[in-house]
């Protein structure tokens, strides 16, 4: 193939592997950086290896979502099959657990909450991934977490790509179910990220051995370690929600991405992001905020008020705020705001501001814009009362 693909100029390999080769390479037509996934040629001739590459394909091609490598075209000509998607600048997750070990529950949680989200979003478009696992979550330089690799994914209404004692996948991350060959479905899914998160926060998977059978036999009939067995600063609440995703029975796990998630935001209130549910289409301009705002909203009513103290950063409680100087003016108002919020009836009024300052910019610019049309429809009703009392 030289240094060309079809219409695409190939720069480097990025992985090789007994399927094939991913190149990172150029498309000329916008010039932009893509990845190829591209068959072995003399595996062009496998039907049940060629159905799993389009099924890939058909998988990626469902999902929007930031959190998912973008899929741009798919080729199949003859001996000539490759996927184009998109480039990742980054490292993989598992190059990260190899190169640093346990990650801290702080540096943990946003990238493991990006992942619940891609996962969830697949979800709602009945797609179960199948072989999920820290080398398929793609870091960017950014902090973006991209989610790729749905060769072995399930489609839901397709065809059924394994056949009866048949298994795709990776052992470490394999749920019970997945090793038997039994029908699987979300709460598979749900398992394999229990162990993802089991090693991102010890460095290590909870079973282990010199053979496949080993590793399978821990899954199926070992109850896992504790967490904090190796790394004693998980949280405890943390170390619950592992487990319970590790359940050897699939109902007994967490029903869905979106609920495994919401468990281990409400453990750790201060480091809780925005979740846009998969029944949330995204949105552009300023409405992409609106489910992080409503999300935030829900959060508020359910918890109890948090002290506002002056200053700035971090305490062991979460995060505090201060009001800008203006606002107080150094203290000299005689009526400073540590006062006048005590005399309203609702104690929840200094984690409302906390909670607003800690809002995107569009948001806040919303809530300003809608604040200054109620005052306009206010003067506008006062003017058409004081005329008629004129007249």
């Amino acid at each position: 193939m030289g240094n060309r693909i079809g219409p695409y100029e190939t720069k480097e390999v990025l992985g090789k592997g007994g399927m094939g080769t991913v190149y990172r390479a150029i498309d000329p037509t916008v010039n932009r950086e893509v990845a190829l996934k591209v068959i072995n040629p003399e595996l062009s001739q496998n039907t049940l290896l060629m159905k799993r590459f389009k099924n890939e394909a058909i998988a990626m091609a469902r999902l929007c979502h930031p959190n998912i490598v973008v899929l741009y075209n798919f080729f199949s000509e003859a001996d000539l099959n490759y996927i184009v998607m998109e480039y990742v600048r980054g490292k993989s997750l598992s190059q990260m657990i190899r190169d640093g070990g346990a990650l801290s529950w702080e540096r943990a949680f946003p990238i493991f909450r990006q992942i619940l989200n891609a996962i969830d979003h697949a979800h709602s478009q009945g797609i179960i991934h199948r072989d999920i696992k820290p080398s398929n979550f793609l870091l960017q330089h950014d902090g973006i977490v991209k989610v790729t690799d749905f060769g072995v994914a399930k489609v839901f209404g397709g065809e059924e790509l394994t056949r009866a004692g048949s298994t795709l996948g990776t052992s470490h991350y394999m749920s019970p179910e997945q090793i038997l060959g039994q029908s699987i479905g979300i709460s598979s899914d749900i398992y394999s990220l229990g162990i993802t998160l089991f090693e991102m926060m010890t460095g290590r998977v909870p079973f282990s051995g010199n053979s496949d059978f080993e590793i399978q036999r821990g899954h199926l009939e070992i109850l896992p370690p504790s967490p904090r067995q190796f790394n004693p600063n998980v949280p405890k609440e943390v170390e619950a929600a592992i487990l319970k995703s590790l359940e050897k029975r699939p109902e007994k796990r967490f029903s869905s991405a979106h609920h495994f998630l919401q468990s281990l935001s409400e453990t750790m209130p201060h480091l809780r992001k925005g979740f846009t549910p998969h029944s949330v289409k995204p949105r552009g301009g300023v409405l992409k905020y609106l489910p992080n705002t409503l999300d935030k909203v829900r959060g508020l009513l359910q918890r109890k008020p948090r002290v506002l103290t002056r200053g700035a950063g971090f305490t062991e409680k979460g995060p505090i705020f201060s009001l800008p100087e203006w606002l107080t003016l150094k203290g000299k108002w005689p009526l400073r705001f540590s006062g006048w919020k005590n005399m309203f009836p609702f104690a929840p009024l200094d984690s409302w501001v906390a909670r607003y300052q800690r809002l995107p910019a569009e948001a806040k610019w919303m809530i300003l814009l809608a604040g200054t049309l109620l005052i306009i429809l206010f003067l506008v009703i006062l003017f058409s009362i004081s005329t008629r009392s004129l007249v």
